[in-house]
C-alpha cells in the first residue's frame, strides 16, 4: 500500500535527516526497545514517534497517523494501557513534527483524538494548551513498562518523572519485579513509603509537642493520621490482589495450604458470589428473585460456604471477620507501634491509631450495605448516625467512587478498591471518577450519588 512505501521511504531517509536532537530523544527509547518484547499494536505509534523526531516526511506520517486514528476505540483508548499510553505519546508527536497544516482535517483528526485519548487514559478532561504534557504518573504512568515510559519521553523531547519528585519515582520502581522482568507497579514500594511516611508523621508530632498541654489531642491525631495511611493504602491493595486475584494468583495459593484456602475462599466471596452472583441486574438489586436467591444459597450450604451466606453474600462481615482484615497489617502496624514506644508517645496516640485501624474493617460490616440500596431504602434502613453520613458530601462521594468500582471491575484491572476515604486509592493510582454515563445509570436507580 502506498503508506507502507511512504513509511519505507521515511526510514530511508533518516541517516541524512536524523537532527542530534532528534537522536537524543529516540536513542534511549529504541534502547529500552531493544531490551523488551514490543507488542504488533505499538508498532505505528514508535515509527510516529521515531519519524516524527528524527525524519518528519509528511507522507510516512500521514500513513501512520490514519493508522493510529482508525484504531482508536469509541472511549478514547486503544487495545490496553501500554498500546494507549504508546499512540496517546504518538499523537503528541505527530502534532509537533511540523509536518501538518493545524488548519488541516487530519491534523484537527489528531486534535480531536489526542482529547479523547487523555479523557480514556485519566478519566479526566485537560485543558487544551495542557494535553502535551505528561500523563499523569499516579493515575497512569506507575504501571506503564519502561519501554512505554522511555517512547512517551521521547514523544514530549524530555524526560517523564511524573507528578512526584523522580528519586521517589525510583523508589518505587526498584521494589518492583514481575516474573523477573522490570515493570513498575509500584504497590510494594508505596507500602513501604507510605509506612514511612506515615511514621515520620508521627515522630515529627510527638517530638514537637510532647510533655506540652496540647501533647495529648495531637499525638491522637498523629497516631490517627498515621494509622490511617497504612489502613487504606492495605484496604485497597488487598481488595485488589486477594479479592480480585488474577487467575495466576490463586494458582500460587494453592501451595500455601491453609492459609491458600482462606485466600481463596475471601476471592469466592467477593469476587465470585458479591460482583459475579448477585447484583446482576444493576447495583441496588442483589436478587431479582427470590427463587434465585434460594438456589444460591442452596449451592453455598452445599458446598460448606455457610459464612457466605450469613455475610449477606459478601455485601457485610460478621464482627469475627473484623480482625481477620486487619491481621495482613500486623507487621507495619508493629513498626509503627515500635516507632511510638520508642518515641515516647503517650496512650493518645496509640488510641488514634486504633481509631484508624479499625474504620476499614467497620466500614465493611456497616457502611457497605448501604452503598447497595437505593436512596429512600438506605435511609429507611439505616440508624442515626448512618442516617446523617449517608447524605453528607463524604458519603455520596464515597457512594460513587464504590459505584465506579463495580461499574468497571475485570478479571484483570479495576478501580477504587477503598470502601473509605480513597488515601489508598489516590496512592496506588487506582482512583477514578465516574463518567457521565455512571453518573446517569445511577440516577437511574436512584442511589446515593
Amino acid at each position: 500500500m502506498a503508506g507502507d512505501r511512504s513509511v519505507a521511504n521515511a526510514t530511508g531517509a533518516i541517516t541524512t535527516r536524523m537532527s542530534r536532537v532528534g537522536e537524543q530523544r529516540v536513542q534511549k527509547a529504541r534502547a529500552a526497545e531493544a531490551a523488551e518484547t514490543i507488542h504488533p499494536e505499538w508498532q505505528a505509534g514508535i515509527d510516529a514517534i521515531t519519524f516524527a523526531a528524527v525524519a518528519p516526511h509528511k507522507d510516512a506520517l500521514e500513513a501512520l497517523a490514519k493508522a493510529i486514528l482508525d484504531a482508536q476505540q469509541p472511549d478514547g483508548k486503544w487495545i490496553d494501557r501500554d498500546t494507549s499510553i504508546i499512540n496517546h505519546s504518538a499523537i503528541i508527536a505527530l502534532m509537533k513534527s511540523g509536518a501538518f497544516d493545524p488548519e488541516s482535517h487530519l491534523y484537527l483528526r489528531l486534535d480531536a483524538g489526542l482529547a479523547a485519548s487523555w479523557v480514556g487514559l485519566t478519566d479526566k478532561f485537560q485543558a487544551p494548551e495542557k494535553m502535551e504534557e505528561p500523563l499523569p504518573w499516579l493515575s497512569v504512568m506507575r504501571k506503564a513498562r519502561p519501554v512505554v515510559a522511555a517512547f512517551h519521553g521521547a514523544a514530549l523531547g524530555r524526560a517523564v518523572s511524573g507528578d512526584i519528585p523522580k528519586a521517589l519515582t525510583d523508589a518505587i520502581q526498584s521494589f518492583n519485579t514481575d516474573d523477573g522482568k522490570p515493570r513498575p507497579d509500584g504497590d510494594q514500594g508505596l507500602a513501604i513509603i507510605a509506612g514511612i511516611l506515615g511514621t515520620a508523621g508521627l515522630a515529627g508530632a510527638t517530638a514537637l509537642v510532647h510533655g506540652t498541654p496540647v501533647a495529648a489531642p495531637l499525638e491522637f491525631v498523629a497516631g490517627f493520621v498515621a494509622s490511617y495511611i497504612v489502613a487504606s493504602f492495605g484496604e485497597s491493595y488487598l481488595h485488589d490482589k486477594v479479592h480480585h486475584a488474577t487467575p495466576e494468583a490463586r494458582d500460587k495459593w494453592k501451595a500455601l495450604g491453609p492459609l491458600g484456602k482462606a485466600l481463596d475462599r475471601a476471592y469466592l466471596s467477593h469476587s465470585g458470589i458479591h460482583h459475579g452472583a448477585t447484583f446482576k441486574k444493576d447495583h441496588v438489586t442483589q436478587f431479582e428473585t427470590v427463587e434465585q436467591k434460594e438456589k444460591l444459597t442452596k449451592k453455598l450450604l452445599d458446598s460448606g460456604n455457610k459464612l457466605i451466606v450469613d455475610e449477606d453474600f459478601g455485601t457485610t462481615v460478621k464482627w469475627t471477620g473484623v480482625p481477620k482484615m486487619l491481621a495482613p497489617l500486623t507487621p507495619v502496624y508493629a513498626g509503627l507501634i515500635g516507632t511510638a514506644v520508642l518515641l515516647g508517645a503517650g496512650p493518645a496516640a496509640f488510641a488514634g491509631m486504633g481509631v484508624a485501624a479499625v474504620l476499614m474493617p467497620l466500614a465493611s460490616k456497616l457502611m457497605h450495605p448501604y452503598l447497595h440500596m437505593s436512596e429512600e431504602e438506605a435511609m429507611s434502613k439505616a440508624s442515626g448516625p448512618m442516617r446523617f453520613f449517608l447524605p453528607s458530601k463524604t458519603g455520596r462521594m464515597i457512594s460513587r467512587h464504590h459505584f465506579v468500582h463495580h461499574a468497571r471491575q475485570t478479571a484483570r484491572e479495576g478501580t477504587n478498591f477503598n470502601i473509605t476515604l480513597p488515601i489508598g486509592d489516590k496512592l496506588r493510582g487506582t482512583s477514578s471518577e465516574p463518567t457521565a454515563e455512571e453518573l446517569a445509570e445511577m440516577e437511574r436507580i436512584k442511589m446515593i450519588k
